[in-house]
């Protein structure tokens, strides 16, 4: 009997989360840390009051990519998996 855990693994690329970041949004999130950081600095001596109505920018790029490792799945063949689906095809 075989194992089916055995047969497949946890993507090393997406975490098994079967997706990843966009790099394009990591600029725009460290300028928006930056702006809060700012302001809570700045409203922690008094010199501005500020409440929080910050809002970011929508991008036309996608926030997260389908994982290309996974194709989506959060999981791999194992090398065990990888050749019982190559004997399976070769048959």
């Amino acid at each position: 009997m075989i194992n089916l855990d055995a047969l497949k693994e946890q993507c090393p690329e997406c975490s098994g989360l079967g997706k990843t970041v966009n790099p394009d949004w990591y600029p725009l999130w460290a300028a928006h840390s930056n702006c809060i950081n700012a302001f809570e600095v700045l409203n922690g001596h008094g010199l501005v009051d500020v409440k929080d109505t910050t809002t970011l920018e929508e991008l036309d790029e996608p926030i997260f990519f389908v994982c290309k490792e996974c194709k989506g799945r959060g999981q791999i063949l194992t090398p065990l998996g990888r050749s019982i689906v190559e004997q399976l095809l070769d048959s």
